[in-house]
């Protein structure tokens, strides 16, 4: 049997390119609640659909205006009073964020400061209906302050060979430095190492550029020696962590050692 095909008839390519803008305009139009995700690239067809940004759209008031690098703040993104439609927004800069569509009349957006210093701008795009809006804001991020209370020295082995006694004990030992020119109150400050034993300060102040040395073992506390009253050695001699922190359980201090070289470490 003889068979006999159809020619396919070839479709010029501009004809192809406009069937596709078509289609583009099509999902523009057709589909005007676009997810959260694509108005980081809508943004700009929003200019170009609306011509020019509406004023007055919205509002954008972050939670704190100063802060450390990588604080975590909100910013309250507020839509006017009038409109209708499906919202959305999106948060454009350093570590932006997306929100909506939904019916939601305002966002609380979780936001992260940058690493770096200084003052950051950044513009949040909001979307109502086919009203669409944009509104600045800035942070400022700050280094933060460096405690005068540190660590020093810490004598993590005990000189000689470790045994059960005071004596061997109390050879362990981490020295806390002011080097503050005023005097500060440790009340509350903690000590603890890898495995989470922790001391805890009574009532104590240390004076300007002073040091307390705070022994693993028992005995009487003075002015210049506290007491942690354990009876056994608490730090690693292959490998520890020692955490300073204060009474709101922020570190202040950092000290590690991954050998036992000369019994001790200069924090």
């Amino acid at each position: 049997m003889r068979t006999y095909g159809l020619k396919r008839k070839a479709t010029p390519k501009i004809a192809v390119l406009a069937t596709g803008l078509a289609a583009s305009v099509m999902v523009v139009t057709m589909n005007p609640a676009l997810p959260a995700q694509a108005l980081p690239s809508y943004h700009q067809a929003c200019n170009e659909c609306h011509a020019a940004v509406a004023a007055g759209v919205s509002t954008a008031v972050p939670s704190a205006t100063a802060m450390a690098p990588g604080a975590a703040y909100t910013v309250l993104i507020s839509y006017a009073a009038g409109g209708s439609g499906l919202t959305g927004f999106w948060i454009e800069g350093l570590g932006g964020v997306a929100g909506g569509p939904s019916s939601a009349t305002s966002y609380r957006a979780a936001m992260k400061a940058p690493a770096t210093v200084g003052v950051k701008s950044y513009k949040v795009w909001t979307r109502r209906g086919s009203q669409v809006g944009s509104v600045p804001y800035t942070i400022t991020v700050r280094a933060p302050a460096v405690s005068p209370i540190q660590l020093g020295r810490l004598q993590f082995d005990s000189p000689g060979v470790d045994r059960a006694t005071n004596v061997s004990i109390n050879g362990e030992y981490v020295v806390i430095q002011n080097r503050g020119a005023v005097a500060r109150a440790l009340t509350g400050w903690t000590v603890r190492d890898a495995q989470k034993h922790v001391y805890k300060f009574g009532a104590f102040t240390l004076g300007a550029r002073k040091s307390v040395v705070l022994r693993t073992g028992k005995g009487r506390n003075t002015a210049t020696t506290r007491y942690w009253g354990l009876t056994y050695h608490v730090w690693g001699n292959a490998a520890d962590k020692a955490y300073l922190r204060n009474p709101a359980g922020a570190g202040i201090d950092y000290c590690a050692w991954t050998v036992r070289g000369a019994g001790y470490k200069l924090c």
